[in-house]
């Protein structure tokens, strides 16, 4: 591998400068310095820790909602692929690996990406105004776009307008979402505090298109997609249709309710991709292995910032049985789905789960997953 790239080794080392920067200290152990080793005698084999989780389920009453998929895996090895309950309740059709899932949010750590990836190639700088590439935004010419990728740009939130959910049948193009926000003053000063606002991230879907002469679908299939084979990943409307995809639900007691169904330009940039848990594990590894972005460029992207968000992720200190290691990840919600996307540093452990129900906490469903795995 290139020495421009990360390597399992510059991760974990990574991580180890990561938790002296969040938790504040230098109490790290030794081997904390340089290549932080794991002893996989800890970790539970398949069968066993599917035997958990599929008892939790039977058991536990907060664990036993969840309606989806979730996926655990250490390096590359995958340890659970586990499918609960149903794709499709009126059709009695149920979940597998191949069912498709709006995951929300987690949109957002692929275009920070293809942002970076525009950066390498010197087609843009995260220190460049948005206005540069953007003119019609007057209100926010002087945010970076740095900015925008951490949340700190004091841009509002347009979903936060009733006006907004009013209208979404009339919603077509990236551009008719800028609208809705484009004449509003900005909330803050650009940089001085974080606010997650969707708003960012729609402008970053723009730019994306602006600099590369492509749509934003069409540059993360070139781009991500393909090279990846994550051949079952869509930014597209055309899927919407797929009879893998799962069909969100706003309840399910005592009866299913559907959610209303959102075409992929309703959350563009911020949460518009469509996949799977096995696509998002090949997602995770290419990522975290450097096979899309080269070392420094991963490592601005593991930054933390305000609030710990560095570029598209959330970077925190996780404490599990008085062990502190580094963890990544992001949550998504979107109407009818919740997602959460997890990549432990220090252990190499990834954990991912999918859900076709709205109306839960994806992170005690991750907590609940973690006393499984007794890491």
């Amino acid at each position: 591998m290139s020495p421009l790239y990360a390597s399992a080794y510059d991760i974990r080392r990574f991580a180890a400068s990561l938790l002296n920067r969040i938790i504040g200290n230098n109490m790290l152990c030794s081997n904390c310095r340089g290549h932080i080793s794991y002893d996989r005698s800890l970790v539970m084999t398949d069968l066993a820790l599917i035997r958990s989780l599929d008892e939790l389920h039977r058991t536990d009453s907060l664990f036993g909602t969840f309606n989806g998929n979730i996926l655990i895996a250490q390096e590359h090895d995958i340890l659970v692929s586990r499918s609960y309950g149903m794709a499709d309740f009126a059709s009695g059709r149920q979940h597998d690996e191949d069912t498709l899932f709006y995951i929300a949010s987690i949109t957002k750590q692929f275009t920070a990406a293809c942002i970076l990836m525009l950066v390498q190639e010197h087609r843009l700088a995260l220190a460049d105004p948005i206005g540069k590439y953007i003119p019609q935004y007057a209100k926010g010419s002087n945010v970076t776009i740095v900015q925008l990728l951490t949340h700190t740009s004091g841009i509002p939130e347009h979903v936060s307008l009733p006006k907004f959910w009013n209208n979404l049948d009339a919603i077509t193009t990236p551009e008719q979402l800028f609208m809705y926000f484009k004449d509003m003053d900005l909330e803050a000063a650009p940089g001085t505090v974080y606010k997650y606002c969707n708003s960012n991230y729609i402008l970053l879907g723009m730019l994306i298109e602006a600099v590369s002469g492509q749509t934003y679908g069409e540059f993360l299939s070139q781009r991500i997609f393909a090279p990846l084979g994550m051949n079952r990943t869509f930014y597209s409307p055309m899927v919407m249709d797929s009879p893998n995809k799962a069909r969100g639900y706003a309840a399910l007691q005592p009866q299913p309710i559907p959610a209303r169904v959102l075409a992929p330009v309703i959350p563009f940039a911020a949460g518009g991709i469509l996949s799977t848990t096995p696509d998002l594990f090949k997602w995770s590894n290419a990522l975290f292995e450097g096979k899309l972005l080269p070392e420094e460029a991963l490592r601005v992207m593991l930054t933390p910032h305000l609030h710990g968000y560095g570029l598209g992720v959330h970077i925190e200190a996780q404490t599990m049985n008085g062990t502190t290691q580094t963890i990544v990840y992001h949550d998504g919600g979107i109407d009818g789905y919740c997602s959460k996307l997890v990549r432990m540093l220090t252990t190499g452990h990834t954990v991912i789960l999918l859900s076709n129900y709205d109306q839960v906490s994806v992170t005690k469903y991750y907590q609940a997953i973690l006393s499984c795995m007794q890491l």
